[in-house]
């Protein structure tokens, strides 16, 4: 009897890449693309436009707190979100919302009619059990936020090389003079 694979959120990401990566324009993973509080664990913007968001779940407790994002579902079902108790329409979600989990952890019946599920099997392969529908046709421009996203991205990683150089200058000094 051989042991079942235990997938981890970055193994499902590594299965996601590898699916998306030659057919998308952009693959990015945990990454606020939408909203500052909303993370998104896999996200790609298609060659024809239209971006899919995939909310990896490994546990069934993790599935059922998802829940608890209130205003991202209410988002994602209606357009809508709740902010200082008044109803703002929100255009900026993605064209397509996906579930993925381990193969048999939840099933078609206990997601949202607005999500689609996809199943990792135990060989790394995606089994869709449910398309998601189409939230909506509108393909979205994404450049600003994405150039705004990798400008910040260099900026810290640029302030990191800078520490991490001048900690190597000061073990130099220390350690070989």
């Amino acid at each position: 009897m051989t042991d079942k694979k235990t997938h981890t959120e970055q193994s499902i990401i590594g299965v996601l890449e590898r699916k998306y990566r030659d057919n998308s324009k952009y693959y990015l993973s945990n990454v606020y693309v939408f909203k500052h509080n909303w993370e998104s664990d896999f996200f790609i913007v298609r060659q024809n436009g239209y971006c899919i968001e995939f909310e990896i779940k490994i546990s069934r407790t993790d599935f059922f707190n998802d829940k608890k994002k209130v205003d991202k579902h209410l988002i994602l079902e209606t357009g809508k979100s709740i902010r200082y108790n008044i109803q703002e329409q929100h255009d900026f979600k993605p064209n397509k919302f996906y579930y993925v989990v381990p193969d048999n952890l939840i099933t078609v019946d206990e997601i949202p009619k607005y999500a689609g599920l996809l199943y990792i099997d135990s060989f790394n392969q995606i089994i869709t059990l449910k398309e998601a529908p189409f939230l909506h046709k509108n393909k979205l421009n994404f450049n600003d936020k994405f150039v705004n996203k990798f400008y910040y991205y260099f900026q810290d990683f640029k302030q990191k090389f800078r520490n991490a150089e001048k900690r190597i200058k000061y073990l130099e000094d220390k350690y070989l003079k």
